[in-house]
């Protein structure tokens, strides 16, 4: 058993959960589920198939594992990919559709904000060849102003 390998409670649980289903609803199950190795930690997919005897009841229950590590780290960089060609869309509709540029910038830097999953952001225009000093024009993104108030402050005063 799962116990006897050695394997996690949570996890010997997880295995158990499995089982009790495929011999209650008498058809195949899958679980994934990682699993702690000296490479690091491994991502298995685990199949349950129930083994019917002639009399029409689960006589065992076959568990067939395959590592899945390397299908899953593509998967989430194609999501990650994904996701920022989204932003990128977004980014690029949002400034070509706003009428002003602080406009665009407040609603790009949310966006950004937003995706990064960020609580603070600024943006700011800068004249041509200067980054010191007051910019012409500054956003900031903060939904919780409170929070960043001070923050905020010292920073624009810092800039003028």
């Amino acid at each position: 058993t799962q116990r006897e390998l050695g394997m996690p409670q949570p996890m010997v649980e997880d295995f158990m959960r499995s089982f009790s289903r495929v011999i209650g609803e008498m058809k195949p199950h899958k679980l994934e589920f990682a699993y702690p190795a000296a490479a690091g930690e491994r991502v298995f997919e685990a199949f349950h198939v129930p083994e019917i005897g002639a009399d029409g009841q689960v006589k065992s229950v076959l568990c067939i594992a395959r590592d899945i590590t390397e299908r899953k780290q593509r998967q989430q960089a194609l999501e990650h990919s994904l996701g920022l060609m989204r932003l990128l869309e977004a980014l690029a509709r949002t400034a070509n559709e706003a009428a002003t540029p602080q406009t665009a910038m407040a609603a790009c830097v949310e966006l950004i904000c937003r995706y990064g999953g960020w609580d603070l952001g600024r943006v700011a225009l800068f004249k041509s060849g200067r980054s010191e000093g007051a910019p012409p024009l500054s956003v900031w993104y903060a939904p919780d102003r409170e929070r960043f108030d001070h923050f905020i402050r010292a920073t624009n005063r810092r800039s003028h």
